[in-house]
Formats: C-alpha cells, sequence, structure tokens
C-alpha cells in the first residue's frame, strides 16, 4: 500500500509540473500585499516513516512494531504572510498507524490514530534559490489526540473495553519548497519530523509515544 501510495505521489507531482511549466514564465511567488490579503489556506496528503516501535507496558513491557508500508497522513491548514519571508498558521493533521503484529494474550490492537492541532511559523528564503524555486523552513508545537480500535483484555479479569483516546503534547520541524503553478496557487512539497510526546496513558496502558518522518505534497491557495 505504501509503495503504491508513495509512487502515486510522485506521478501526480510530475503531471503537476508538467501541465503548469510553460505558463510560469510570467508568475512569481505572490507577495504580502501583492493582489492578495496575506490570507491562505492550504491542502497536503502524503505518507510517513515510523522512527521507532509503539511500546505498551502491561505485565512487563511489550513492543509493538510500526508497519512502515502503512503509514498515511493528511493536513489542512489556514495561515498569513505577515512580509516576504515569514508565514503563520494554525494546521490539522491525521495520521494512522497500522500495527504489524497484533496478537497478544492480554489486548488486540490494530492501529493508532493521531489527530493533531498545531501552531506553525515558517520562513521563506526566495533569495536562496533566485528563481521560482522558494525554499522554505518551519517548525510547530500542539497537542495530539491519540485514539485507537478496539482494546480486548481477553484472558483476564479485566471486562472488554472499546476504542480509547488520550491527548498529549506534539512538535514537528519542517523543511520544504513553494513552486507556482498558477497567479495564486502554490503547490509545494516538504519533509517534515512529527514527534508526539511520550507518557500517555492510552486504553489502560502506559504508551512511551511515537515519531515519524512524513513527506507530503500539497497545494497553497492565496486569497
Amino acid at each position: 500500500m505504501g509503495v503504491n501510495l508513495k509512487s502515486t505521489l510522485l506521478a501526480a507531482g510530475l503531471a503537476f509540473s508538467a501541465i503548469a511549466t510553460p505558463g510560469l514564465a510570467d508568475i512569481s511567488p505572490v507577495k504580502a500585499g501583492e493582489d492578495s490579503s496575506g490570507f491562505y489556506a492550504s491542502i497536503g496528503a502524503g505518507s510517513a516513516l515510523a522512527m521507532d516501535e509503539i511500546n505498551f507496558k502491561e505485565t512487563g513491557t511489550l513492543d509493538k512494531s510500526l508497519d512502515t508500508d502503512n503509514v498515511i497522513n493528511g493536513e489542512i491548514g489556514l495561515g498569513y504572510r505577515v512580509n516576504e519571508n515569514l508565514r503563520t498558521e494554525i494546521s490539522y493533521s491525521q495520521t494512522s498507524f497500522w500495527l504489524e503484529d497484533t496478537s497478544h494474550p492480554y489486548f488486540d490492537i490494530n492501529n493508532v490514530n493521531a489527530s493533531s492541532y498545531m501552531i506553525n511559523a515558517y520562513y521563506d528564503m526566495p533569495e536562496l534559490l533566485g528563481g521560482q524555486i522558494v525554499p522554505y523552513v518551519g517548525a510547530g508545537w500542539g497537542y495530539s489526540t491519540l485514539s485507537t480500535d478496539a482494546v480486548h483484555h481477553a484472558g483476564t479479569s479485566q471486562p472488554k473495553t472499546g476504542p480509547q483516546e488520550d491527548s498529549t503534547q506534539t512538535w514537528i520541524v519542517k523543511t520544504g519548497l513553494s513552486y507556482p503553478m498558477w497567479h495564486n496557487t502554490d503547490l509545494f512539497g516538504e519533509v517534515s519530523y512529527h514527534s508526539i510526546v511520550s507518557d500517555t496513558y492510552l486504553g489502560h496502558k502506559d504508551f512511551d509515544g511515537m515519531s515519524a518522518v512524513k513527506g507530503q505534497l500539497g497545494i497553497r491557495l492565496l486569497f
């Protein structure tokens, strides 16, 4: 699933570039106050590589590996361009982790979903490459709501329970490239490192948190 998703995203990016390139000669990234209110909306999707194992503790320690071929993420944002270099943004992202091995005598958890609400700041560097492509870096902080599918306490005196969720802090760092497709629309691609802080109490079990490297393509619409 992950390989097909990554191939599809790459093909879509190349197709976008091929379609947009002929008309870009007179297009430059929109700056604050230049045919724009400074506000923008963004949407992106991609895949992710889990950097560690999900670690649940019950009777002793159980490490459940993440299936790195089945990690997907999506993000939407609303931002404001302060000046040519600085942008601020609020965002919502969803990342779904599927577990490789769910067999355990005490419980069964098939996936962990992270819904993250963040405040981000970006620094654009249009002068760095001196052309249409604009590199940027960014960082954000907020909180994530973690949820699981059904948790079954099979073989114990504890009753079966349904889906579980809990909230914890999260942070992210990003780097990427923006590319003007049309006058008020930018295509962007970025790579990020997303860390969900540990010590969460999820599904009646101590949960050590997780992190992932994400890659996504998206569009940014300037108002």
